[in-house]
């Protein structure tokens, strides 16, 4: 209560990503667990971002909002 609460989503590929066969784990790495989000700049430099959810391109319409709208409508 009283507090901004911050989700991030990792989108999922669009049809020109896929067809080229883009991957973002070069770049991007999403600790769901941790609720952390790495960005690597490059092989040795990264910074890290701590969220109160974090959700992959894999999770659903449902997940989202039931993650992140629902408890917004409830109260």
């Amino acid at each position: 209560p009283g507090r901004v609460r911050v989700a991030i989503r990792l989108r999922p590929r669009n049809a020109e990503e896929l067809a080229a066969d883009a991957d973002f784990a070069d770049c991007v790495e999403l600790q769901p667990e941790l609720k952390r989000l790495k960005l690597r700049k490059n092989n040795w430099d990264s910074d890290t971002y701590e969220f109160d959810e974090v959700l992959t391109e894999f999770a659903s319409q449902k997940r989202v909002y039931e993650v992140v709208a629902k408890p917004v409508v409830e109260i």
